[in-house]
């Protein structure tokens, strides 16, 4: 779930009608389903253990957003006919094929380093706190 809320962000701010923001989250959705049908390709091609522990699906989707807009543009719509007219079983062995070829290098999940840690405080023997409250209590 947390890869449709912030990730894809399916959900917007700036939306304020209901049937929007509805809309909006349909086609997070529908872009989860592709974000998780490529990571499966990936997973059918290099492993699903690898993938699962080194792919980043933040950089996958920025990566997927970036090239379907670029694609939208060069290809025309009759490019993609013949995608169209494959069984399944042949499309996944086209994602399979293409998956073969992606630099997984480039989606490497970067793990958190270590904390810092916290500077130590002083004791309360070095610093003497005087509160307000009694200052303004003892002048009465």
């Amino acid at each position: 779930m947390q890869d449709l809320t912030v990730i894809l962000q399916c959900a917007p701010d700036p939306l304020g009608s209901p049937p929007a923001a509805l809309f909006a989250f349909c086609l997070a959705v529908m872009a989860y389903n592709v974000l998780r049908l490529t990571r499966a390709a990936l997973g059918a091609a290099h492993g699903t253990e690898k993938v699962e522990r080194a792919v980043s699906s933040y950089y996958w989707a920025q990566e997927l957003a970036k090239v379907s807009t670029g694609m939208a543009i060069a290809l025309p719509a009759a490019a993609w006919a013949e995608y169209r007219r494959m069984t399944p079983a042949e499309l996944a062995g086209q994602l399979r094929a293409w998956a073969q070829q992606a630099p997984l290098r480039r989606y490497q999940k970067h793990r958190r380093g270590p904390k810092k840690p916290r500077p130590h405080r002083a004791s309360g023997a070095k610093i003497k706190h005087v509160a307000t409250a009694r200052l303004l209590a003892n002048r009465k």
